[in-house]
């Protein structure tokens, strides 16, 4: 599906959203930090709003494909990074969203090791709850080698990658 995400555009409504979508013929939304803003009480991505909503994107052949976190896996402190993603991970089981998008702000040597520390009591849940976690390739992870390493370290199907090219080609310097 071709899809766009509102990261960066945290102020638009959600029919200011479908209204995009209609006018430029996408299908799919990636909703960036959903939790704070589309899915404070009373908004359309409030669990409370479930049902309504999808009936909404259902009837405007609109899905959500990725909830975008801001919950940094590296930050030693893990434990709001871990509530902060299983509520995602939640949102989106209820919502039908596959994916939930994480990510590492730092690129120090205890990186790998924390966010092991961080992303394993997620993995068994997000299994649970259908949703499949997609580590972005950023911070330690912009190398691919050692988003390979993570990944083949836990060897699920709960945890993918996904690509930011940017981080990959430009500030990691891979070759395309």
């Amino acid at each position: 599906k071709l899809s766009f995400s509102n990261r960066k555009w945290t102020s638009c409504s959600y029919a200011d959203l479908l209204s995009l979508c209609d006018a430029t013929g996408m299908q799919g939304l990636e909703l960036y930090d959903v939790a704070n803003t589309l899915g404070a009480a009373g908004q359309p991505f409030d669990a409370a709003n479930a049902r309504s909503t999808l009936h909404t994107l259902i009837d405007n052949h609109i899905s959500v494909v990725c909830f975008d976190t801001s919950a940094d896996l590296s930050d030693p402190d893990g434990a709001t990074c871990v509530q902060t993603l299983r509520a995602y991970i939640a949102l989106a089981s209820a919502f039908r969203v596959p994916y939930v998008r994480v990510h590492t702000r730092t690129d120090g040597k205890d990186c790998f090791d924390t966010v092991c520390t961080n992303i394993a009591p997620l993995l068994p849940y997000a299994q649970e709850m259908g949703v499949t976690l997609l580590l972005e390739t950023a911070g330690c992870f912009a190398h691919t080698d050692s988003l390979r390493e993570i990944l083949n370290h836990f060897a699920s199907d709960s945890l993918g990658a996904l690509w930011d090219m940017y981080n990959t080609c430009i500030i990691a310097k891979e070759s395309p």
